[in-house]
């Protein structure tokens, strides 16, 4: 399972049964820019770009939707940031050091979902 905001794009896109060149003509993007986008060739884009691709998905763009969420999680990997909305909680921004200390000392091939779920669980 990819967890790229580009296969999420593309999948969502699919559903909705839009070609790319028929998406990109709704949300006023160039396809051959957008198809970097869902291939990972190029970082993701800002949040205004986002909405915009959201509402040609029939995404709502806020938390209210999960897909928004989904969305604005997987942007914001791909280009090596935290989340502002999560930033902004200071019990959550306290936390990240120790979540970054102790997934640092998993090897590349331990670390899984499962791995992180276990790690996230565990009593300090």
């Amino acid at each position: 399972m990819s967890h790229s905001l580009g296969d999420f794009l593309k999948e969502e896109r699919l559903k909705q049964g839009l070609s790319l060149r028929a998406f990109c003509k709704a949300v006023k993007q160039n396809p051959s820019n957008y198809s970097q986008i869902e291939r990972g060739a190029v970082a993701p884009p800002n949040e205004e770009v986002l909405e915009r691709y959201a509402r040609g998905l029939g995404i709502q763009p806020d938390l209210s939707d999960p897909r928004w969420s989904t969305m604005t999680a997987r942007a914001a990997a791909g280009r090596g940031d935290i989340p502002q909305d999560l930033l902004a909680r200071p019990t959550v921004l306290a936390l990240l050091p120790a979540f970054f200390e102790k997934v640092r000392l998993l090897h590349n091939d331990d670390v899984t979902t499962e791995t992180l779920i276990n790690l996230l669980s565990e009593k300090e």
